[in-house]
């Protein structure tokens, strides 16, 4: 069975890391969130790998009918009915980590930290909003990127060490 790929959100962690949608949400915080959910599934969209996105809100159940809104094609809008919505978005790393690789967008040092502990991949939400600007595609990158005859040095290295 193929593993399924999930898009994390800290979605309030977004509004207030991103000048446009901290603005927005002075005046409009529904917009603001909207914008967040659009920018998620832009992103997951362009990764072409990315099966699901949970934007998780911290929040009350007053806005729960917005989880059915707008949320087609895989997108869903969660809000914590704690109140406490690190501890939503931890939660929704560790479910979803166990059927499929996670990559969860947060600035949160908390947020981050736990993720580890799940092995989800980490993006900032400054790297989120500059991958969909440059429209770049493909998994996050943790560290740096090695050459194509460095991976077979490398693999062979280890063929050799290991006896294959």
């Amino acid at each position: 069975m193929k593993k399924k790929n999930t898009l994390v959100v800290d979605g309030y962690n977004v509004i207030h890391a991103l000048h446009a949608t901290r603005r927005m949400a002075e005046k409009d915080l529904e917009g603001a969130r909207n914008a967040v959910v659009r920018l998620s599934r832009e992103f997951a969209g362009s990764r072409g790998d990315i099966h699901q996105v949970k934007v998780v809100f911290d929040g009350d159940d007053r806005y729960r009918y917005l989880d059915r809104m707008n949320m087609s094609s895989g997108g869903v809008s969660v809000f914590s009915s704690t109140g406490k919505g690190d501890d939503k978005v931890i939660e929704m790393i560790r479910r979803h980590s166990s059927t499929g690789n996670v990559t969860v967008v947060s600035n949160d040092n908390y947020i981050i930290n736990h993720s580890r502990v799940y092995g989800a991949n980490r993006l900032s939400v400054e790297e989120l909003y500059s991958r969909i600007k440059r429209k770049e595609q493909g998994p996050p990158v943790e560290g740096k990127r090695i050459s194509s005859k460095a991976r077979e040095d490398i693999n062979r290295a280890m063929k050799k060490e290991l006896g294959l």
